[in-house]
């Protein structure tokens, strides 16, 4: 008998929740194949973990504790796992669609749900913790369901576990009432109001974030002015929206965006209370990552280096560092993860890392500079006339080889998966690199951006596919450790 806790009424009862989010805007635009995933880590901390990532057992186990009960039972007809992330030794979590029917009218149904698995009895506190009275209950099922023989706690989007004002985030009306007002006043000043919009969820990742983007379109009150306007915002679980809302301001504020060297977003505010940082849309779209090798690849290319340039020697105050320590341990914690999941990796592995963190002692004094923290192709958005640099949670002080490397290791990924020429590639990365070096008062030092590149390889790019347990992908971990053992070597970089 599963013990159920009694649910209040909901302020509010959303419709389907997928009609919210829509399918671009899930984790995942397409299913993870289907069944067990192909290595699934033995882990005593969570040993419920293989039946949560098990499509069919959980189908059953849905349709029997979340979908049960009068008055309305549904019956599970399919379970999609779309996206997984697992923390060794802590709990893993896993996003299901749903595909829901209700036998007595033949009425289906499809819904989003979230399942965070806890270490043995570790559920039990979370879900006596809960506070449920402003959960949305969904079209079918319930809004949250604890089954504690599997150490389980499953949401039904938009409720979240992490992301408490979701709910509100996503609902149009709450939105349009609740979270705008402050928005529009920021963007427009005093005396707007919206008078139609639309609003799409961008990305929804749970437990983490969600991003909408809202196209506005505003009346004054007193003249009958009107505007258009396009907001962009983020729910984060973390309380680093206040940090990352401040550096915006400060770059935004900076001599480099006022003199046109730096093209960002601009930051309008911070909602503490809901955790959301809302900024303006920026024009465009990344072409770079779609076609490296275009009639304009290599003109943006030299505009990116630029505005990396601009980022990395612009002077503001940051609370938030990164050091080769850091890097050091990431490694080791791959070293031990990855062949968990892609067993054959673990002797390239092995002989990878001892390489690298014997040669992090080697590196040497390093500039400081202020890093973008997650540099890649489609952080770079082409409006058709210049480049804007996006997602900006991430930045950091550290040495501007980090982001040169991670920028190196995300492009020899992208052109890894699209199966771009390799000498297209090192093309790309050549333009970039010398572009870099002439605007920037430091030297380029091939052997440090060489090992921050196979150190990204590792920590960054293969390290997304351990995590995520993706059983399409763990066959790359390999190909990603050969890939870093290769550009780790004095020849394997020749755009440097």
């Amino acid at each position: 008998m599963i013990a159920r806790r009694p649910e209040p009424a909901p302020e509010r009862t959303s419709a389907n929740p997928l009609d919210a989010i829509g399918r671009a805007g899930v984790v995942r635009t397409t299913p993870l194949p289907q069944g067990p995933p192909r290595s699934v880590p033995r882990d005593s901390a969570i040993p419920h973990m293989t039946e949560a990532l098990d499509a069919d057992t959980m189908r059953a186990v849905l349709e029997r504790t979340h979908f049960a009960g009068a008055p309305k039972p549904w019956q599970v007809r399919r379970c999609e796992i779309e996206w997984i992330k697992y923390r060794p030794g802590k709990n893993c979590a896993a996003a299901y669609r749903v595909h829901v029917e209700e036998p007595s009218t033949g009425r289906s149904s499809v819904q989003l749900l979230c399942a965070r698995v806890f270490d043995p009895g570790g559920s039990h506190a979370k879900y006596a913790a809960l506070h449920p009275d402003e959960l949305v209950i969904p079209e079918a099922g319930r809004a949250v369901t604890h089954v504690p023989e599997l150490d389980m706690i499953v949401w039904a989007f938009p409720n979240d576990g992490k992301l408490h004002a979701l709910p509100a985030f996503v609902d149009e009306e709450r939105l349009r009432r609740e979270l705008l007002p402050a928005v529009v006043e920021s963007a427009a000043g005093p005396g707007w109001t919206v008078t139609a919009m639309t609003r799409d969820v961008v990305q929804y990742v749970p437990e983490e974030g969600c991003t909408v983007r809202v196209r506005a379109r505003l009346e004054h009150t007193r003249t009958g002015e009107r505007q258009e306007h396009v907001f962009y915002g983020r729910l984060a679980k973390g309380e680093d929206g206040a940090e990352t809302y401040a550096m915006m301001q400060r770059l935004w504020d900076s001599k480099a965006r006022k003199q046109g060297r730096l093209n960002l977003a601009r930051p309008l505010l911070y909602d503490p209370a809901r955790r959301a940082l809302w900024e303006t849309g920026v024009p465009g779209t990344a072409s770079l990552e779609e076609d490296l090798a275009g009639p304009r690849a290599r003109a943006l290319l030299v505009r990116a280096a630029d505005l990396v340039a601009a980022l990395h020697t612009t002077d503001v105050p940051c609370s938030r560092t990164v050091e080769v320590a850091d890097a050091r341990s990431r490694l080791l914690k791959m070293k031990q993860l990855a062949p968990q999941v892609s067993p054959s990796c673990r002797d390239d592995l092995d002989a990878l890392v001892d390489r690298l963190l014997a040669e992090s002692e080697r590196l040497g004094e390093q500039p400081r500079a202020l890093l973008h923290g997650d540099l890649r192709l489609r952080h770079l958005l082409d409006d058709g006339d210049d480049i804007y640099l996006i997602d900006m949670e991430k930045v950091c002080l550290g040495s501007p080889w980090r982001d040169i490397g991670s920028f190196a290791a995300a492009t020899l990924y992208k052109g890894m998966l699209a199966a771009v020429p390799v000498p297209v590639t090192h093309e790309a990365l050549s333009t970039f690199c010398s572009a870099y070096a002439t605007r920037v008062p430091w030297p380029m030092s091939r052997a440090v951006v060489s090992w921050y590149t196979a150190v990204a390889l590792v920590n960054e790019r293969a390290y997304r596919f351990v995590s995520r347990l993706q059983p399409d992908k763990v066959e790359l971990v390999g190909d990603l450790v050969r890939l870093a053992q290769h550009v780790s070597t004095p020849e394997g970089i020749p755009w440097c």
